[in-house]
């Protein structure tokens, strides 16, 4: 059983008796999959687990940062109580968040955020937009327009080949949105 060390080619050469790996949590990115195919070891996660967890947590990194929760308290911290007068947080009531992945916990995020006005809208190749349309959501399949319309945007999936959020991304987003991964560092490129 494994979560973020993952399963290695070594660790897999130390294992000869070994019929299973489970890993706790959903990502696999760091299994050496292939090592396991050949010998026919079954690999197991435990996807769905923690999705509320996850998802609430993403719902509070929005509010944080929309709030500029972490800001306020360094102020207040350095005596800097002019900082109420400076700084204006957002609501995200009104506000659109893109959802980017459509699994377990995209899914949980949801109706938490139409919950506090938000409308939401999707970017996924699984997504069906007819299932999404009748929770209230909308499917967008042009990056562009689902970059430059999102006013919050909020990373779910495993990494591929290259980043899915670089610089050209971040070029088509809005001015002063917010990224949210509570996925993979991978997903994007810092």
């Amino acid at each position: 059983i494994t979560r973020n060390w993952g399963f290695p080619a070594s660790a897999l050469a130390m294992a000869p008796k070994l019929q299973v790996v489970g890993v706790h949590g959903t990502g696999t990115d760091r299994i050496y999959k292939a090592g396991l195919a050949a010998r026919g070891i079954v690999l197991v996660t435990t996807a769905g687990s923690n999705a509320q967890s996850v998802a609430e947590h993403c719902i509070g990194l929005m509010l944080a940062s929309a709030r500029g929760v972490h800001l306020g308290h360094e102020a207040m911290q350095s005596g800097d109580f002019a900082f109420r007068g400076r700084f204006r947080g957002r609501e995200l009531s009104g506000r659109q968040l893109g959802l980017w992945g459509w699994g377990h916990i995209s899914k949980a995020v949801a109706p938490i955020a139409q919950a506090i006005g938000m409308e939401v809208q999707v970017h996924s190749r699984h997504a069906n937009a007819k299932l999404l349309a009748t929770r209230g959501l909308r499917r967008v399949e042009d990056i562009a327009e689902f970059l430059g319309t999102s006013d919050v945007l909020s990373l779910h999936g495993v990494p591929e080949e290259r980043p899915i959020i670089g610089a050209e991304e971040i070029a088509l987003m809005r001015r002063g949105s917010i990224l949210i991964n509570t996925a993979r560092g991978a997903l994007v490129d810092e």
